[in-house]
């Protein structure tokens, strides 16, 4: 049998539940299952649509379930690639096409020296670079190199090229409050 749970959003706004259904039936088909999942917050996203709900609100509360979902999935990683070690590297599970990778290979160069002072060192010149496009986006004043490239002349004359500027996409970050 199918149970309903109600989450209300917060206290000082109990107006924007989310009905998240759980304990389905095991006799439901998984794309039932992922119906029964889904909808709620298919319905919460189309009342911030309508302009029937705040936004920040309902993004907030998918926002924590997103999380909530990704622990719980992390819970049962080990035992998905346990399971999915039976059929190989590579096997159609169901809807899902199902590859298993090795994990990567990294160095840890932090006992090195000459590898820890190199990068001392490029991190020092990425921080020079960054402070003279810093200082001729402020003055506004570009001098360009033959082949038309943004460039600093340095103390003795020398044309270096500035970085570039590289913008990202605006986000949003929403933690909960510790009560």
């Amino acid at each position: 049998m199918v149970k309903q749970k109600q989450i209300d959003m917060e206290q000082d706004n109990p107006n924007i539940p989310i009905d998240i259904e759980y304990d389905y039936d095991k006799s439901l088909n998984l794309k039932a299952k992922e119906k029964l999942l889904i909808e709620p917050f298919e319905r919460a996203t189309q009342s911030v649509i309508n302009g029937d709900e705040n936004p920040l609100d309902v993004f907030s509360i998918i926002n924590d379930h997103v999380k909530a979902v990704i622990d719980l999935k992390d819970k049962i990683k080990d035992l998905a690639i346990e399971e999915a070690e039976k059929y190989g590297k590579n096997f159609t599970h169901r809807q899902w096409n199902v590859q298993l990778k090795q994990g990567a290979t990294r160095w840890d160069f932090n006992d090195v020296p000459e590898v820890s002072e190199a990068g001392d060192n490029y991190k020092n010149l990425k921080e020079i670079y960054k402070r003279k496009g810093i200082l001729a986006e402020a003055n506004a004043i570009t001098i360009h190199d033959v082949s038309g490239k943004k460039c600093f002349e340095t103390e003795d004359g020398e044309l270096k090229p500035l970085p570039k500027k590289i913008y990202s996409s605006d986000q949003i970050v929403i933690t909960k409050n510790k009560q």
